[in-house]
């Protein structure tokens, strides 16, 4: 980590130089935040209201480069070109013995790196993501300013690089695995890029889920006929990365197959209209060994609502057994 890149944190006023001027906006402390410039891009995540932060504690199964923590901006992948541009910017905060410790989000990412990731082909695990070879750190990094996370990109061949073109919107996500994260508390935000509304304006930059007023019957045929929607997102366990181009296995509570889809470049697969009540999710690995899977779980469908999950997957469950 350069030495810029750490007094970011401590030095916010002499670093954190805003990107646009002029009328204040409507955004709140719990709405993101996105600005690119052709020379600086700034991505602002809401407020945690977590106050104490603990991490490195000792604990059974632990191993060192186990995440703790991550956040995560990404953008529509018509954006992308598959195995060059970036596909999102990650930080992540991996366990690593000599803990516990306590302390301000300040403190708990203080040293860590912010990673632009970039699909790549891996031959016997299928499309992964790895870090971009050409970040400099001087140049992307992350601070804290008034208790929010912000990732930071300065000068126009580092803004060109992660953005050959500008997106029109990012989706902000954050993953914790320690006692803190409560996946209730906050789900991914999407908000439209250098958005900027002025406070006479009744309206705000984030793209919400449209959600009916009034949920139907879960008996009725309304509600086999309502709109529901469910985003999966499929992760490597031991990283928190994300694992596009992979085929998810849709089942049926009966255990029948209702269908089978991709996840995108981006590691997600978006389900329109799922059977209602449980359905059950496997990933399944890549040839040769397309008859197993790296990862299951279950989600419960509400008529009338859309649902964010995560499933965690270890693609080490596909390697070929040892003869």
């Amino acid at each position: 980590m350069s030495r810029l890149a750490g007094l970011g944190l401590a030095a916010v006023a002499l670093f954190s130089i805003p990107i646009v001027s002029g009328a204040q906006t409507r955004a709140t402390p719990s709405e993101a935040l996105a600005f690119i410039s052709p020379t600086e891009a700034r991505f602002v995540f809401p407020l945690d209201p977590t106050k104490v932060y603990h991490w490195g504690r000792p604990a059974k199964g632990k191993s060192p480069g186990s995440p703790d923590y991550s956040w995560r901006v990404h953008w529509p992948e018509r954006y992308i070109k598959a195995g060059w541009d970036p596909l999102d910017l990650s930080l992540v905060v991996r366990w690593k013995p000599g803990g516990p410790h306590r302390g301000s989000l300040g403190q708990l990412v203080a040293g860590e790196t912010l990673d632009p990731m970039i699909e790549v082909s891996c031959p016997n695990c299928g499309p992964m993501v790895r870090q971009d070879p050409e970040r400099d750190t001087t140049k992307v990094f992350v601070t804290v300013e008034r208790g929010r996370l912000v990732f930071n990109i300065r000068g126009r061949e580092a803004v060109s690089r992660i953005f050959p073109k500008i997106p029109d919107t990012v989706t902000f996500s954050r993953l914790y695995r320690g006692d803190s994260y409560d996946p209730d508390q906050w789900l991914p935000q999407t908000v439209l890029v250098n958005c900027r509304v002025p406070l006479s304006v009744r309206r705000n930059c984030i793209i919400k889920p449209v959600i009916p007023k009034q949920l139907p019957d879960a008996d009725s045929a309304a509600a086999e006929n309502s709109d529901r929607q469910v985003y999966v997102a499929v992760m490597r366990y031991h990283d928190v990365r994300l694992v596009p181009r992979t085929d998810v296995i849709i089942k049926r509570a009966d255990r029948t197959i209702w269908r089978v889809m991709t996840t995108d470049s981006l590691g997600g697969v978006r389900l329109n209209r799922p059977p209602l009540g449980i359905i059950f999710l496997a990933a399944r690995c890549p040839r040769p060994s397309a008859d197993r899977t790296f990862g299951t779980m279950r989600v419960f469908v509400s008529p009338g609502l859309d649902t964010v999950v995560h499933m965690m997957t270890d693609p080490q469950l596909c390697s070929p057994a040892p003869r």
